[in-house]
């Protein structure tokens, strides 16, 4: 199984979406952060994605959630890194 290794990037935009989420509805929040979690570990067992818009990265919709992980994968001596680059709600614009 391949690490997940979060950008800084990627930490903050997650912070920023469950705060904003917390502070309308705590149990929203918690579900959403779970799903999404939940989904890099599922990257870490099986990386799997559709091609993404920058060069070597790919991208996984987190099932049951409006966000959009923005993922790369590395090779390591211990089995490599599936690395979170970002993280988007699917209304965002991206470009």
């Amino acid at each position: 199984m391949r690490a997940v290794v979060w950008s800084r990037r990627a930490l903050l935009e997650l912070t920023q979406a469950i705060d904003y989420l917390a502070g309308r509805n705590l149990p929203a929040a918690q579900k959403i952060e779970a799903r999404i979690i939940e989904a890099t570990e599922k990257l870490a067992r099986r990386p799997i994605g559709r091609p993404g818009k920058q060069p070597d990265t790919y991208e996984k919709l987190v099932t049951g959630a409006p966000y959009l992980i923005v993922y790369a994968l590395a090779d390591t001596a211990d089995g490599g890194q599936v690395q979170i680059m970002r993280l988007f709600h699917t209304a965002q614009d991206r470009d």
